[in-house]
């Protein structure tokens, strides 16, 4: 089976799983991208929701993309939930964060 139709690339994503599996994971990767290029804020956040909990998607190496969709999510309070979140991110793993 070939996978070059995907639009987007997954960053750290493993290949260790099933076809149908990484089919779907690559296609929720092109939806969460074209929704951030659409600033559809709602379906980018369940997008992400659902593959930051894939165990093939490395979430740590998306973490600008989380960034974005923070910032998205409530003008009002953004700045202060990405503060929040990229705090979290270095404390948790400060290895990840160079």
């Amino acid at each position: 089976m070939d996978f070059d139709h995907f639009l987007f690339a997954l960053p750290g994503a493993t290949l260790n799983t099933s076809n149908a599996r990484k089919v779907h994971i690559r296609r929720l990767n092109d939806i969460l991208q074209l929704c951030l290029q659409r600033n559809d804020a709602i379906r980018s956040r369940r997008a992400w929701a659902i593959l930051a909990r894939c165990k093939e998607v490395s979430w740590m190496e998306m973490w600008t993309t989380a960034v974005h969709i923070l910032s998205d999510v409530n003008q009002d309070h953004s700045s202060s939930k990405q503060l929040e979140f990229l705090r979290a991110m270095m404390l948790q793993f400060p290895d990840a964060v160079s």
